[in-house]
């Protein structure tokens, strides 16, 4: 069988009563009075930690140095002494950094019992002035209750407990609203249903038996038979249970095929739904959504003839120009003929008459007188 491990340091607690007998014995000689858990020996208890204690720190080394060194194992005993002797060196160090307070409320002296030390690494750091400064890196934190000695959780632990525990709960809390929330179409979400109150009336008032002013049952009722919340037999009333919810489901989808074929040419982008569940009204009047759905297929119908319309007009090729032929229609031709002659003849009358009057009348030639002899 395998051994069983050990749990985390930050999850065990240790007591060494017999360190705290030896201290009252006074065996080890420090002068008087000794006190249980006073500050002379808080270092020399929690070095009998084994959880927790670092026997490589500087405390470690100087306990086991003072066990040969009278006047070292009276410095380890004198707590101011003590720790100023190690801060005077660099490395591991366990330091007090709390001590019980008084309790507010009790009488003077009496104080809590809880005593803070600290695990830290301490570091040398000459500056450029030349002054040396001390680093500390915290590594650990314990604290003292009575006689029992914690180790502190760490900031991360703290903090990962308290985020587990919180998804745990809002996990179990989801888990169980999922389960309770109902939705319809008229009122969306809701977790607690409508006629709850109504039902828990009928309920009540169908489920308690009659009662005369004697206060007692209707006569014909069979006490053996009835249930606390109903007058009918268990058999009957789960049957009965039973029928109310298939009639119920069978209602629901029948409601349900009406709702789709009623709303099938409907869509939620046409008319938005506004507000809250239990107070929805649409963005739009029915009437306004068909009138712009037959705009819209108008428009769509529109533009669809002018685009074939167009596309017919390209495809008809041009017709050729008309050559060697009359521009008239024939009776129109036959006027226009008629007319130009008749101008034509004005015109040659016209012509005739000023030949005439440009013409003179002739006259007889003369005759030719006889020439004379000389």
């Amino acid at each position: 069988m395998a051994a069983r491990s050990a749990p985390p340091p930050d999850e065990q607690m240790s007591s060494r009563p017999d360190v705290i007998q030896w201290w009252m014995s006074g065996e080890h000689q420090l002068r008087p009075p000794y006190e249980p858990m006073e500050d002379r020996m808080i270092h020399r208890y929690f070095s009998e930690q084994p959880p927790f204690f670092d026997w490589t720190s500087k405390n470690g080394l100087m306990l086991e140095q003072s066990k040969t060194n009278r006047a070292l194992f009276d410095t380890t005993h004198n707590r101011q002494a003590f720790e100023e002797q190690l801060r005077q060196h660099r490395g591991l160090e366990f330091m007090i950094t709390g001590e019980p307070q008084q309790i507010p409320g009790a009488p003077a002296g009496t104080k809590s019992g809880v005593w803070n030390i600290r695990k830290q690494n301490r570091e040398k750091k000459r500056e450029d002035n030349g002054k040396v400064v001390d680093e500390l890196e915290t590594l650990g934190s314990y604290y003292i209750v009575g006689e029992n000695v914690y180790q502190a959780p760490s900031v991360a632990d703290v903090i990962g407990n308290r985020v587990l525990d919180a998804t745990t709960n809002l996990q179990k809390f989801c888990e169980k609203a999922a389960s309770l929330s109902s939705w319809t179409p008229t009122t969306g979400y809701y977790y607690i249903p409508q006629n709850l109150n109504k039902g828990n009336g009928a309920s009540s008032t169908s489920g308690t038996p009659a009662h005369s002013r004697e206060q007692s049952t209707v006569p014909g009722a069979d006490t053996q038979y009835l249930r606390s919340s109903s007058l009918m037999p268990e058999g009957q009333a789960s049957a009965h249970a039973h029928s109310t919810v298939s009639a119920k489901d069978t209602r629901l989808l029948a409601e349900s095929l009406r709702m789709a074929i009623q709303f099938s040419d409907e869509y939620m982008d046409e008319n938005p739904i506004l507000g809250e569940p239990g107070h929805f009204s649409f963005t739009s009047s029915i009437a306004a959504v068909k009138k712009r759905k037959a705009d819209e297929e108008a428009a769509a119908a529109k533009a669809a003839a002018e685009s074939e319309g167009a596309a017919a007009k390209a495809e008809k090729p041009p017709s050729p120009p008309a050559v060697m032929t009359e521009s008239k229609t024939g009776a129109k031709s036959e006027k226009d003929r008629k007319a130009r002659m008749e101008a034509k003849a004005k015109r040659r009358k016209s012509k005739n008459a000023r030949s005439a009057a440009a013409t003179p009348a002739a006259t007889p030639a003369a005759s030719p007188q006889p020439s004379s002899s000389r």
